[in-house]
């Protein structure tokens, strides 16, 4: 029932914004578009604080920072000053400036997460949706330009500048779907020079997305894990590889711990199907091995 930011950032973490949103009237994105992405800077990533005797300008930094300026004196602050501040607009512009330092970096961690969904799903946006969310939002759109975007055969991504081929030509928006470009539908030479792009720049991307292996499936048999063992360990917190370890367990009150009913091995989108070597996986043997039989796509 909490309509501050720390509860949309939860629920958005857990994967329960839909419920969170639908509550309230509202889709995923415009609660995110609304609410949870405003941060109230304008298009340079700058807000400023009327404190009545003095005003302060708030900076968003290209590292999603914050620094504090005096307007008049051009002077750093490391914080927002009390003194000779009228009380009222010194309390509303220190709880403005606590939101932001303690919900930019994040909402930034749960856009990059939300991106990296998007990657492995090949979901895609809108022009008008994209341009509102990674473009006019000045926190998203320094997340924008450690990612390559594609529309159609075309890849770009967000600079200073706008937007901007791997050659550092100006692109234009066409009326196609936006979403991430992926290197097995890149050709060898723009991947590469995508990666020198990023490297050059001294830009680190959020996940791995110009440096994701590229597979050649026609050399890739079904059976490929057939027999295979894999210490079950190995696909904890993997999550940043697109691989989640989904359990279910249940409280043994004879042998007072927790055994596991259930395991399901989801890798980018395909679940596994796997056999136990050993009959006990409790916490205490979270090392067991599996044998993978084979693998069964999700519907």
């Amino acid at each position: 029932l909490s309509d501050t930011r720390a509860a949309v950032v939860y629920f958005d973490k857990i994967d329960r914004i839909g419920s969170y949103a639908a509550m309230r009237g509202l889709t995923e994105d415009e609660l995110r578009i609304n609410y949870l992405y405003d941060f109230d800077f304008d298009d340079a990533g700058k807000k400023t604080y009327d404190l009545g005797s003095k005003r302060i300008e708030l900076r968003l930094r290209p590292d999603l920072a914050l620094s504090l300026y005096d307007i008049d004196s051009g002077k750093e602050l490391k914080s927002i000053p009390k003194k000779d501040s009228d009380p009222a607009k010194y309390e509303a512009a220190k709880a403005d400036f606590e939101d932001k330092k303690a919900s930019i970096r994040k909402v930034a961690k749960s856009v990059c997460q939300n991106l990296f969904q998007y990657f492995l799903s090949g979901r895609s946006y809108m022009p008008a949706d994209w341009t509102q969310l990674y473009f006019s939002n000045p926190v998203l759109k320094n997340i924008s330009k450690l990612v390559v975007w594609s529309q159609g055969d075309d890849t770009f991504t967000v600079a200073e500048s706008g937007l901007i081929t791997v050659e550092a030509l100006p692109y234009t928006l066409s009326e196609e779907e936006i979403g991430l470009a992926h290197p097995m539908e890149m050709d060898e030479d723009a991947v590469a020079a995508w990666q020198k792009y990023f490297a050059s720049n001294n830009l680190k991307q959020p996940f791995d997305q110009v440096w994701e292996p590229v597979i050649d499936f026609e050399k890739v048999s079904s059976d490929r894990y057939t027999g295979c063992e894999i210490p079950l360990y190995r696909f904890n917190e993997q999550e940043k590889h697109g691989i989640t370890l989904e359990k279910s367990s249940e409280y043994d009150y004879i042998a007072r711990r927790y055994e596991y009913t259930s395991l399901d091995i989801i890798l980018r989108g395909c679940r596994l199907d796997w056999e136990m070597t050993t009959g006990d996986i409790s916490d205490a043997t979270m090392q067991s091995t599996i044998t993978v039989t084979k693998f069964v796509c999700k519907a």
